[in-house]
């Protein structure tokens, strides 16, 4: 077809896997398999036969923090993975300020000593 990947692929790929073998997979266009893709690097975690069970196990230790802390963590690290560490230190600061109010001292305690909290 002559296409290459969208979406930034090339440049995700090579940051997870380094440039030989990015340049290995897309100038050969081969595909590789769950078991492989995740002995390179592609996947964090490879979960044969129990996707489901492993997937609702991770939700249900996401689903246990704080919504809009959990956001804006999404945030920071898909957008600052693009970032210089001077830029991304910026971002961060500016998504905390608009964080924090009252009763943020007793989150913050809360969290260091991960203690159950309400949202």
């Amino acid at each position: 077809m002559g296409i290459i990947p969208g979406f930034a692929g090339t440049q995700r790929m090579s940051r997870l896997i380094g440039t030989s073998r990015t340049k290995e997979l897309i100038f050969t266009a081969r595909t590789v398999k769950g078991q492989e893709a995740y002995e390179l690097g592609i996947l964090i975690s490879w979960f044969r036969g129990r996707a489901v069970n492993s997937a609702e196990e991770l939700a249900a230790a996401m689903i246990k923090n704080a919504p809009l802390a959990v956001e804006k963590a999404k945030h920071v690290i898909q957008v600052g993975s693009n970032f210089h560490l001077k830029m991304l230190s910026d971002l961060k600061r500016k998504l905390k300020h608009c964080c924090s109010h009252r009763g943020q001292s007793r989150r913050d305690a809360c969290f260091c000593r991960k203690a159950q909290s309400c949202f």
